[in-house]
């Protein structure tokens, strides 16, 4: 009886620890429709004009009494949900669409926005029909505000029985559309599009498996990856050319979960990709259960909205629906949390950037403009061994990456440690690309190149690359703990070569982010000072002093050394943009631009990646805010 009462008391004590620290815990179920309870098919999208998320889904009459057959899952409009994080949904309205007879039934939204214009291809039945045999096809429509549609044309495609689309851009700027075909088995086809409005149906299945339907593709990881409702989980594919998909062995979400209306097989899902993780909308009929089997009322019907973690271990996904997720909140679209970005280069038609993360986060770009998270460059606890033999406690988490092409290779150095402390070490890895859908792409981990322990002159952290005008190579490093360092870089293994020296630290002892910038004959470093990592109460600076030297001595504005504690601030927090840092240089049509992050309010906060034009002005740096990014 005492044990019980402690266990009681205990749970009471985590609930409210819960509720007041601010964590969010992901509810089971995620949503409910409060209309007909039959929210299915789920498709979520951010809604820039609303500021809002949406949440798309075919609503069936669970509640409805008296309706023979299958009538129970036709005659409703999509219904839609909204939500400020992706996590907490309530109901907002059905959609207002302009295609509709006098019986009619929408079902199986795919929404995408492009160019300012929401589009939806909606799976539409001519009527309210007892059983399945009837026909059934997609339309196109288009809206400015997510809410009302205009209806824009029926796609003619490979048969009258065609369902569930779901669109994706392909690399070359056009659109393909994967559906099911009904009068082929329920086989996955698909059609191509220049401009979302014309479509020219392949007459090809790409995946002839028995019995599937609700495809999603979605990138990840650096591959495509589609799922689909097997009716036993959700089967898994993957392609590398969005034509020729494989089957990974196990199905997911096909084992009964344990939380509130999640003992059932999940069912028709979608999937967004946010920052680097991955999280999977599903539907379930909790009561639709092996004991239930046959039984045809209200608690077999109804459906509810639930919300999983995607995880990638060797080479899959995996879905453990039990995993309790706490403070979750989507990403709006295009929004990447970057701390610590690298130098920006340009390989293979792309131009990417690496920064602070786990297996250090990858980015990618075509225009400067819109960039996606790619492949992590080591996989979830999949590290180089040697790392934990010098930091013990590293979990994964790498920091402040900087990269080089030199000798046939693209060189990363990353850093690895723990917050507040000096025992560290940089590694650095090579690979011949760095886009993961190149034949080049393979990372090799080179090892250790540098390391501190807690007694040390530099703290082995925050590696910059700087290539002089004879073609040396040299690195910059360090922070607290003594201040900055630069060594000269062997270009084939990668690690040091000479004598180490100290090029900044003065009295103060917040120095780190050092970069390395040539201007005709002078060398100017940068660094930053303040305390980073703190959201909005940051208050990191970037200072910077000049030298004819490439080891200094490195002077500010006024003459003073930066071991001295000199340092003259060329960028600091201003308007919207609080504690900017961490330089890296691209060249770029006659221009240097210059990339950091820094803590949005309009983002809570959030590290933000931002360009900024360089420019000499009597020989000294001028920062303007004038690169359109």
């Amino acid at each position: 009886m005492k044990n019980n009462l402690l266990t009681s008391l205990y749970i009471i004590l985590c609930l409210l620890f819960i509720q007041f620290s601010g964590v969010a815990q992901v509810k089971k179920p995620l949503y409910r429709d409060p209309i007909y309870d039959g929210a299915a098919d789920p498709v979520v999208i951010w809604n820039k004009p609303e500021k809002k998320w949406f949440m798309y889904y075919t609503n069936r009459r669970a509640k409805a009494e008296g309706l023979d057959g299958v009538t129970w899952v036709h005659g409703t409009r999509i219904g839609i949900a909204e939500s400020s994080d992706g996590v907490n949904w309530s109901y907002r309205d059905t959609c207002d669409i302009q295609y509709r007879l006098t019986d009619y039934t929408h079902w199986a939204p795919e929404i995408i926005e492009n160019k300012g214009l929401f589009h939806m291809y909606l799976t539409y039945v001519p009527g309210v029909f007892k059983d399945w045999k009837h026909p059934r096809y997609i339309v196109h429509l288009t809206s400015k505000n997510g809410i009302n549609w205009h209806f824009e044309s029926k796609l003619k495609l490979a048969s009258e029985r065609c369902i569930d689309a779901c669109v994706f851009p392909l690399p070359n700027g056009s659109w393909r559309m994967y559906y099911n075909n009904e009068a082929d088995g329920k086989s996955i086809y698909y059609a191509d599009s220049p401009d979302l409005y014309k479509w020219t149906d392949s007459g090809k299945r790409v995946i002839g498996d028995k019995g599937g339907e609700g495809p999603k593709v979605f990138e990840w990881q650096g591959k495509y990856w589609m799922v689909v409702d097997n009716w036993q989980g959700l089967g898994i594919y993957q392609s590398d050319d969005l034509v020729n998909w494989k089957r990974q062995a196990n199905n997911i979400l096909k084992e009964a979960g344990k939380g509130v209306d999640d003992g059932v097989m999940g069912g028709h899902p979608d999937v967004v990709v946010s920052g680097d993780k991955a999280f999977i909308y599903y539907f379930t009929h909790p009561e639709k259960t092996p004991e239930n089997k046959g039984v045809d009322n209200y608690g077999t019907r109804r459906s509810s909205i639930q919300l999983a973690e995607l995880e990638y271990q060797n080479g899959e996904i995996v879905c453990n629906r039990d995993k309790v997720l706490n403070n979750i909140r989507l990403l709006q679209s295009g929004e990447i949390f970057t701390h610590d970005p690298s130098t920006v280069k340009f390989d293979n038609g792309k131009y990417f950037y690496f920064s602070t993360g786990n297996g250090i986060q990858a980015v990618q770009s075509t225009d400067l403009k819109n960039w996606k998270i790619t492949k992590s460059i080591f996989e979830k606890d999949k590290f180089p061994s040697w790392i934990t033999e010098l930091v013990k406690d590293f979990k994964g988490h790498f920091w402040a990456p900087d990269v080089i092409f030199m000798n046939g290779f693209y060189y990363l150095y990353y850093s690895c440690s723990s917050f507040g402390s000096a025992v560290s070490a940089i590694g650095v890895a090579r690979s011949k690309s760095l886009d993961p859908k190149s034949e080049k792409y393979n990372w090799e981990d080179l090892g250790l190149v540098v390391k501190s322990e807690k007694k040390t002159d530099f703290n082995a952290i925050d590696p910059a690359l700087f290539r002089d005008d004879n073609n040396k190579i040299y690195m910059t490093y360090g922070s607290f703990h003594g201040g900055i360092g630069a060594v000269e870089i062997d270009t084939v293994s990668g690690i040091t070569k000479g004598e180490i020296k100290k090029l900044a630290g003065g009295r103060e002892s917040d120095w780190e982010a050092p970069y390395i910038i040539k201007n005709k004959e002078d060398y100017f470093l940068f660094a930053n000072n303040g305390l980073c990592c703190k959201g909005l109460n940051s208050t990191y600076r970037v200072v910077a002093g000049k030298s004819k030297s490439i080891f200094g001595p490195y002077l500010d504005q006024e003459g003073r050394d930066l071991t001295e504690g000199g340092g003259t601030t060329v960028l600091a927090t201003k308007g919207n943009v609080i504690g900017p840092g961490h330089f890296g240089l691209l060249l770029k049509d006659n221009k240097k631009i210059i990339s950091t992050h820094f803590y949005d309010p309009y983002k809570e906060g959030q590290p933000t990646f931002k360009f900024w034009e360089l420019k000499f002005k009597n020989n000294w740096v001028v920062l303007q805010d004038s690169f359109d990014n």
